[in-house]
């Protein structure tokens, strides 16, 4: 996996600093902003809200379908929220590996905030596709999580349109509780 590898410096516990200037483009790529967030997909992006199935969080999702699908959720979670730490990001990584094979895990340090990457494989109908996560914890209640699924026989799972998806990733540090940020 490339993930600006050249601005990749090592910290403490295994985690790294990613610093990337440099953003891969394809044809069909969209500039997305919020007030959470900036980024580009690789397609148009639709827009979704939903609650977990426990009443816990609510997600706001921003996904694109086509050869490439991806996923950008922003996950509020109620209060008290989570531990920010590495057993948070292992309890994410667990519940994304059912129903896949895990090749990689990597934990980072994305802007100043934790955060788990899973590259996995599975089979649907037959097809082999690949899975590439990046979980970031922001805060005890804010978590981003990016998903891309693609055939893995399609540019390595469309390692390109991921790269631009992540590197050109912009977290605001914008309070978006409605209680405040402390």
């Amino acid at each position: 996996m490339v993930f600006c590898s050249e601005h990749r410096r090592p910290l403490t516990h295994g985690y790294f600093h990613l610093a990337c200037a440099t953003v891969f483009t394809t044809a069909q790529s969209t500039p997305y902003k919020t007030n959470v967030f900036s980024a580009t997909f690789s397609g148009p992006v639709e827009v979704q809200q939903s609650g977990s199935k426990g009443g816990t969080s609510t997600n706001v999702i921003y996904l694109t379908n086509g050869a490439v699908s991806q996923v950008l959720g922003v996950r509020t979670i109620n209060a008290p929220g989570i531990d920010v730490n590495r057993t948070s990001l292992d309890v994410y990584a667990e519940n994304a590996l059912k129903g896949k094979t895990q090749d990689d895990r990597q934990y980072y340090e994305v802007q100043g905030h934790i955060a788990v990457y899973l590259n996995t494989h599975y089979t649907d109908k037959g097809v082999v596709l690949r899975r590439r996560r990046l979980t970031i914890i922001l805060n005890a209640r804010t978590v981003i999580m990016l998903v891309q699924d693609a055939e893995a026989s399609f540019s390595d799972g469309g390692v390109e349109d991921w790269q631009t998806l992540t590197h050109s990733l912009v977290i605001n540090n914008a309070c978006t509780l409605p209680e405040g940020c402390s």
